[in-house]
């Protein structure tokens, strides 16, 4: 499947105001690792945002104007429902699997390319509900599976270096990484984003 990646590398810039609007994602970015619900609302934006890619809405960067409860209401609905999907496939994987480093790159794949799916299906409708009709759900894995495996590995790349190769915590070019791709989070969040929007997007086409 034939993803823009030029566009999804540009759309965190596609509005003249995105510097006041990635502002914002980043200060909640940083007071989300202390608190809950200003993660929440960015979670809440950056359906949005894939809502926005997927109907093709302008502009791409979702305004905020006295839409923080709304994008929080969107968060709170998306934590319910990864919630149940996390808690039923950790079981899973951690019963018959060992040892524990396998048992997680194992999970984190598999959650990855849930989480991708919920995404997709929530922001289309901006309803939690979609995400909870297995029809679909298994519709959307079953023909975006290998672009979303993709995406996946490029993701997890830093935590798989981290699992299996010794040592490499210590390593000053693995903390450099990290600290880099904190610092991005907001950016390299809507990319992503993004390029899952895509994906559905042409799923839904074919």
């Amino acid at each position: 499947m034939k993803l823009d990646i030029k566009r999804a590398f540009l759309s965190p810039f596609s509005d003249e105001k995105w510097k006041s609007k990635i502002f914002i994602l980043l200060l909640l970015a940083v007071t989300g690792l202390f608190l809950l619900f200003p993660f929440g609302i960015f979670i809440g934006y950056g359906l949005q945002f894939m809502h926005n890619e997927i109907h093709n809405i302008k502009p791409l960067l979702p305004d905020w104007h006295s839409n923080f409860i709304k994008y929080l209401k969107y968060g709170v609905g998306y934590f319910v429902v990864i919630s149940m999907f996390f808690i039923f496939s950790f079981l899973l994987i951690f019963l018959f699997i060992k040892p524990f480093k396998v048992a997680f790159a194992i999970f984190m794949f598999i959650f990855s390319i849930i989480n991708f799916t919920v995404l997709s299906l929530y922001s289309d409708k901006l309803k939690f509900s979609e995400a909870f009709y297995l029809k679909n759900f298994f519709k959307v894995i079953s023909r975006v599976q290998w672009t979303f495996l993709a995406l996946v590995l490029i993701m997890f790349l830093p935590v798989c270096m981290y699992l299996f190769i010794p040592s490499i915590e210590k390593s000053q070019l693995y903390k450099t990484i990290i600290i880099i791709s904190y610092l991005l989070y907001p950016f390299t969040t809507l990319i992503l984003y993004n390029l899952i929007a895509q994906t559905y997007k042409k799923a839904r086409s074919l």
